[in-house]
């Protein structure tokens, strides 16, 4: 019985894709180029979320004032030239503009609170209603809005 002989150089004769291997390559491609949408979409969200470098500093100091909130005596709580100023175990504290900072002076001493502002106002919407607004150094502008309830 005598072998076929396949030419050793068979695959150099045969240039090319078969159909299978394009139709594979072309599908992993258009999936690929598919996802890309959806995903620069995702990235401009978050983006567009975070925009400002002050973002995250805003919500811990929303955090900080919902304790302060809580701790504070609210029934003596008042806005005097444009501050914050409420009472903490038989204590006067006020919430202040001070240069490039919102601070919290208590006992002489303070603690800042927000950096890089620019301008801060602080308003009694009525009298369970406070409102505090925030401009910052790169001209974002931040709001708070806090509903207080008197201690029986």
């Amino acid at each position: 019985m005598e072998k076929t002989k396949f030419p050793y150089n068979y695959y150099k004769l045969n240039k090319g894709f078969t159909l299978l291997e394009a139709l594979i390559s072309l599908f992993l491609f258009s999936l690929v180029v598919s996802t890309l949408p959806p995903a620069v979409q995702l990235i401009r969200k978050y983006e567009k979320q975070n925009s400002s470098k002050y973002q995250l500093e805003w919500h811990v100091f929303l955090a900080q004032m919902n304790v302060v909130m809580t701790r504070a005596d609210t029934q003596e709580m008042t806005v005097i030239d444009g501050k914050l100023v409420y009472y903490e175990k038989d204590k006067i504290v006020k919430i202040e503009h001070y240069k490039k900072m919102l601070r919290r002076v208590k006992n002489g001493g303070h603690e800042p609170l927000l950096l890089g502002v620019k301008h801060v106002k602080v308003e009694k919407v009525n009298a369970h209603v406070f409102q505090l607004e925030v401009e910052f150094i790169d001209g974002t502008t931040n709001n708070g809005r806090w509903t207080i309830s008197g201690r029986l």
